[in-house]
């Protein structure tokens, strides 16, 4: 029976400082990035993005209302750790969403719709104001059409209009009673600004295939390391005004990605990163994907949450018929010369702070064939992509 919904979009996130009480969420974020790479790699053989992070703060929020074994499984599934650490952990992140930076634009959000007349436990409605900043707002699911324009221009509101129709009217029917919806919004800066060449440069897609392409280059100091056991090269970027780094993964060999894939735990672990003159040449990336995670996620462990045996006592007085129906990701990523982007309306310039050092001899990083990224705080992957083609 399609009880409830739960939706959740995501583009791109950062973070800021954390304290200490990041340690056991990231040791569980890295853990569920793993495993979470591996399962979409069974349905999906082109370039994607997903947000780890994202996915586990809003069923965090799932978990609140949850009971029993529907709460014991999304604790396993997706490593999370103990309601207390977890309610410490996001005080500490969500503060970092109200910090004001001029390099930075940046908006975390959760909101839980409502059907008009379903009514929520107070617990549950406080702890998802104040501790996981959610908006409360009711819908009328009698005019599927009116509620599915309601929730997606919320959406839009808070994603600068890069996430649209995140569902449809025929998402929502007469049992459904919830709609839990998560945004991640990010717009931001290299520290060291690239370059886009006029020249098109094969890009290798196999040792067979290859596409022309203007790459991004760009030469300065970078944390860097060569994994011969992995046989892959590691490169951080960071961003601008803030600790926030991605990191490219990028295989010694143009059919390496698939090794690299094979050993996703240990390519995830922090590497001996040392600080070397590069010159790095990568492709603009820009991505969209739209991710079904209900299978995904009964694969991992959590299957009670979407049954008839739910139990979400602790969300709403009526939960003895309340089961989740789906969890819907929709990610955007925009790679630029000038940073990662999910907005394109305001527009500010990076500046090269690291000085060039003629008498060293450049690393060369030439990301020309398929590669992993993600975007890290603290050992946090926020996100982890590939790219394989365009």
């Amino acid at each position: 029976m399609k009880i409830a919904h739960l939706l959740l979009v995501a583009i791109l996130a950062t973070l800021a400082h954390c304290n200490d009480q990041v340690t056991a969420f990231s040791e569980g974020n890295l853990k569920f990035t793993s495993n979470l790479y591996k399962k979409l790699l069974e349905t999906t053989q082109s370039s994607f993005l997903v947000s780890p992070f994202s996915i586990q703060l809003i069923l965090a929020l799932v978990r609140e209302g949850a009971k029993g074994k529907t709460a014991s499984e999304i604790t396993t599934a997706l490593d999370l750790p103990d309601v207390q650490s977890t309610h410490a952990c996001l005080n500490d992140l969500f503060a970092v969403f109200l910090q004001k930076n001029k390099d930075l634009e940046l908006l975390s959000s959760n909101k839980v719709f409502l059907a008009d007349q379903f009514a929520i436990n107070k617990k549950f409605q406080t702890v998802a104001v104040d501790i996981y900043r959610a908006g409360i707002e009711n819908i009328d699911i009698s005019k599927p059409l009116n509620a599915a324009q309601q929730i997606n221009q919320w959406v839009e509101s808070q994603t600068n209009k890069k996430i649209k129709d995140l569902i449809s009217p025929r998402d929502i029917s007469q049992s459904t009673k919830i709609i839990l919806v998560n945004t991640l919004y990010f717009n931001g800066l290299w520290q060291f600004k690239f370059t886009r060449s006029e020249s098109k440069e094969m890009f290798y897609t196999s040792p067979t295939n290859q596409i022309p392409i203007n790459y991004l280059t760009t030469q300065s100091n970078f944390r860097y390391y060569e994994s011969n056991q992995l046989k892959a090269k590691f490169l951080e970027l960071p961003y601008k005004g803030t600790n926030i780094t991605m990191t490219i993964v990028l295989p010694f060999e143009i059919d390496g990605l698939q090794s690299l894939e094979n050993n996703l735990d240990q390519l995830l672990q922090p590497q001996p990163f040392t600080e070397e003159q590069v010159l790095v040449k990568i492709p603009p990336v820009q991505v969209e994907s739209r991710h079904d995670l209900k299978e995904i996620l009964k694969k991992l462990g959590v299957s009670t949450l979407f049954s008839d045996i739910a139990d979400l006592g602790n969300l709403s007085p009526h939960s003895q018929d309340l089961s989740v129906s789906g969890v819907i990701q929709k990610t955007f990523i925009n790679i630029t010369e000038t940073g990662t982007e999910a907005a394109a309306a305001t527009v500010v310039h990076g500046v090269l702070l690291s000085a060039y050092i003629p008498e060293a001899t450049p690393v060369n990083f030439v990301a020309d064939h398929p590669f992993i990224y993600y975007i890290r705080l603290n050992n946090v992957t926020l996100f982890l992509g590939v790219t394989k083609q365009f």
